[in-house]
């Protein structure tokens, strides 16, 4: 039949149908999704499903047409109610992660690495999306001058500059009552020369008189005041003697256990249990499934009822509940 595309666009219609409901999808619906993307993956790939290769002489109309139909604007029978885009949206719904992983190892391929693949990816795009691909071009930029001297134009030497600009042109006066800085030397007039202080000001100009406390009663240690002879000869009462006295250690205190210690015989001839064996081996895991969905929900959780006793926790405390107020 030779026929790669027609089987797939059914298939997604059938898909489409389950994803547009909004509802969560059965396990045979799940395993349909899986497998249209392990078959889109194969035909862009240039293998056959579920083995073996296509033949070389259909391997790059298999692609082309492929990409063609993951990217149409339209299935074949369409409504007016249909969204553009129907396929990649109903692939992107179903599983964004993998199918965008699809495409990328479809990208991989020579074909689509020539400038023919390159124009076929671009073509999904609209005008308007590929103008805004591409990238901004530079502004003419101007180099800085080579020197700070460069030839003036006749017609700015011989440009007269209007009114406004002489206006502009000339500098700001000052404020009238500006006063500018006083200088430094200035004359003292003879009245402050031959003016005689009163007493109040020679009292307030006398240096005030500070005992040195630094030499008063110093000794040799630095102590500015020496320990009284009665404190000298004071003797200590049993009770300050007792609380002198440093702390004991507890009567079952051990110090710190040394980096190293011989181990006896009995542990290094110890033989551990089977039980112990069976625990100390690495649990093995088992191997995942293409159709395996870790968010899938097992039937027997979905049928599960709670006990009694699980219904009687989940009440909510009497004083934590509070009757609403009838209206």
């Amino acid at each position: 039949m030779r026929d790669f595309t027609t089987p797939l666009e059914e298939l997604l219609t059938v898909l489409r149908s389950a994803v547009d409901t909004g509802k969560q999808l059965t396990d045979n619906q799940i395993k349909l999704g899986n497998k249209l993307l392990v078959y889109i993956s194969c035909c862009l790939a240039g293998r056959a499903y579920p083995l073996g290769d296509i033949p070389e002489d259909l391997v790059s109309d298999v692609k082309n047409n492929m990409f063609h139909c993951i990217t149409s604007l339209h299935s074949k029978n369409h409504t007016s109610e249909e969204p553009i885009y129907p396929h990649l949206r109903t692939l992107l719904q179903f599983d964004t992660r993998e199918f965008l992983n699809v495409l990328a190892l479809a990208f991989e391929e020579e074909e689509f690495n020539t400038e023919e693949g390159l124009n076929c990816i671009f073509s999904v795009a609209t005008k308007r999306v590929s103008e805004l691909a591409q990238h901004r071009v530079p502004h003419q930029y101007k180099h800085d001058r080579p020197s700070p001297i460069w030839p003036v134009r006749q017609t700015a030497l011989e440009q007269e500059a209007s009114e406004r600009i002489h206006q502009l042109s000339m500098h700001k006066n000052a404020h009238p009552q500006h006063a500018y800085d006083r200088t430094a030397y200035i004359e003292v007039s003879p009245g402050a020369k031959r003016a005689a202080s009163t007493e109040r000001i020679e009292m307030l100009s006398r240096p005030k008189m500070r005992q040195d406390r630094f030499g008063m009663d110093e000794t040799e240690w630095g102590q500015y005041f020496p320990v009284s002879d009665a404190a000298k000869k004071a003797t200590a009462s049993g009770r300050i003697e007792s609380l002198a006295e440093s702390k004991r250690y507890h009567a079952m205190f051990q110090n710190e256990k040394p980096v190293q210690w011989p181990v006896d015989d009995g542990a290094m001839k110890a033989i551990a249990s089977l039980e112990i064996q069976k625990l100390a081996r690495p649990r093995s895991r088992t191997m995942i499934k293409d159709d395996y969905d870790p968010y899938k929900v097992p039937m027997a959780a979905r049928r599960a009822r709670a006990t009694p006793r699980l219904d009687e926790l989940c009440v909510p405390l009497p004083r934590k509940s509070r009757a609403k107020k009838a209206a």
